[in-house]
């Protein structure tokens, strides 16, 4: 391993170069510290990362008059050292390597999203502040018929799906109408089959919608979503939604797949999601919200196409949740 002194010169600035994933290092590194550069070179190799020393002058500032940011190399010691020791099994030094992961919350709602602010309460909404009721729901009878298809998506929820003791004793009945629900239309059923096969995890939290992403900033190594099958979430917030509330609050089912959205991007699109600024546990990736966003839209409309029920279409990351008595109930 480097030494303590040599680690803090090195850094990496990840970028595309003609094409190319590249990590720019410093331009010293390969004589300053020939240990961690060989590191460098067996994890550029394994993720197909071109090397490129840096050609700045160390002063050299961007356009803001700030000096450009660089990534730690500590940040990715997880995937650098770990593709060490995969190659060398029998490296004696290899056990007593430390990890340092990423780790990246995606929400549903974001206080802050492009310099925005929750909605204020609608008054004339039927549905009471989660934050107000305690999360007290009263149970909706009505039940959406079996299918084949919503059979085999229960099947995928239930697989990913891990229980705790503290769960309500709705959620399971909640995922199979979610499920029921859902197998209507043909953008979520796409949507939660592509997920099958891949690592993620679904679990209840009470007033919330999140996903949780861990890693390096080149990897996605887990992907736990967190939600609340009662809560819906209110995404807009005008005069028609008083009479036409439909177009401005997402069911508990819908709200999901919001969550869903940001698993396929982490699970299937790794590459372009980390590009969007995803595993920055640092700023929140707008870049990547503004893209399940517009997925989020393209999917409600065909789903509106489809039913003739309209759905939020929203262009900022603010909102509320707002208590729900079903699954797919907006109130």
């Amino acid at each position: 391993m480097s030494s303590q002194h040599a680690i803090k010169g090195n850094f990496l600035h990840p970028c595309v170069i003609d094409g190319k994933d590249t990590l720019v290092h410093a331009n010293d590194l390969q004589h300053r510290d020939p240990a961690f550069y060989q590191q460098l070179q067996h994890y550029a190799a394994q993720n197909h990362y071109t090397l490129v020393a840096d050609r700045r002058s160390q002063d050299k500032l961007d356009q803001s008059g700030r000096r450009k940011a660089w990534l730690p190399v500590m940040v990715l010691s997880l995937g650098l050292n770990t593709a060490v020791a995969a190659s060398d099994r029998n490296d004696t030094h290899s056990s007593a390597v430390h990890y340092s992961q990423s780790q990246s919350v995606l929400a549903l709602l974001h206080p802050s999203a492009d310099g925005e602010h929750t909605t204020d309460r609608l008054h004339d909404h039927q549905g009471e502040s989660l934050l107000e009721s305690g999360g007290q729901h009263e149970h909706f009878e009505f039940e959406i018929p079996a299918s084949p298809e919503a059979e085999q998506l229960e099947d995928i929820l239930q697989q990913h799906y891990t229980a705790s003791a503290q769960d309500p004793d709705h959620i399971q009945y909640d995922l199979t109408q979610m499920a029921r629900y859902l197998s209507q239309y043909p953008e979520a059923v796409e949507l939660i089959q592509a997920l099958a096969e891949y690592p993620w995890r679904l679990s209840y939290a009470e007033n919330t919608f999140e996903t949780e992403v861990r890693g390096t900033p080149f990897q996605v190594q887990a992907v736990n979503i967190r939600f609340d099958s009662r809560a819906a979430a209110q995404l807009r917030s005008h005069k028609a939604c008083k009479t036409q509330a439909n177009a401005c609050i997402a069911s508990p089912a819908d709200a999901l797949l919001h969550e869903l959205l940001h698993a396929k991007a982490a699970l299937l699109e790794t590459k372009q999601f980390i590009a969007q600024g995803g595993m920055n546990s640092i700023l929140y990736p707008y870049e990547h919200e503004r893209a399940v966003i517009q997925h989020e839209n393209s999917i409600y409309q065909a789903m509106s196409d489809r039913d003739g029920v309209m759905r939020p279409q929203r262009f900022a990351h603010a909102g509320r949740l707002v208590a729900s008595s079903c699954s797919f109930c907006i109130n």
